[in-house]
């Protein structure tokens, strides 16, 4: 794999690829509100993937969420350039993440925030998502 792999922007035809790579990567993940997906292709296979969703049209922070890398791909820096690819196309990029992947949104200039800096319609989603996952935490995308 190269540093710099291509990184696409998913159209309606990429969905049910979409849909099958996170199924194979045994992770469930759907399309919410106004999404974009970005994928990462070798041998035109997904390798990786990524989601922004807004939600809803007035929404001004878009929420990074299914980010996954093939585990044979793992470590080879991909998660990190869907992570830094991704911010020009958006206003505000959260995200809600485990204390264990700190160190991967913080090295992609995101840093940890409070659940007061998120509107409501994210704060509700995040509240909902803390109930099973207590230790949740917030991070933002520095513009």
């Amino acid at each position: 794999m190269t540093n710099n792999s291509l990184i696409q922007i998913a159209d309606k035809s990429d969905k049910k690829i979409i849909k099958q790579f996170y199924r194979l990567q045994h992770y469930s993940a759907s399309y919410m509100g106004f999404d974009t997906v970005y994928f990462i292709k070798h041998n035109d296979i997904i390798i990786a993937s990524v989601i922004i969703s807004q939600l809803n049209k007035c929404n001004s922070q878009h929420i990074l969420h299914a980010l996954v890398v093939d585990k044979q791909y793992q470590n080879c820096g991909l998660a990190t350039q869907l992570l830094n690819y991704h911010h020009i196309h958006a206003q505000q990029i959260i995200c809600f993440a485990v204390k264990e992947l700190s160190m991967l949104y913080i090295n992609a200039n995101y840093y940890l925030a409070s659940s007061k800096q998120l509107n409501e319609t994210n704060l509700l989603r995040y509240q909902q998502y803390q109930k099973s996952k207590p230790n949740l935490q917030v991070f933002i995308k520095r513009l």
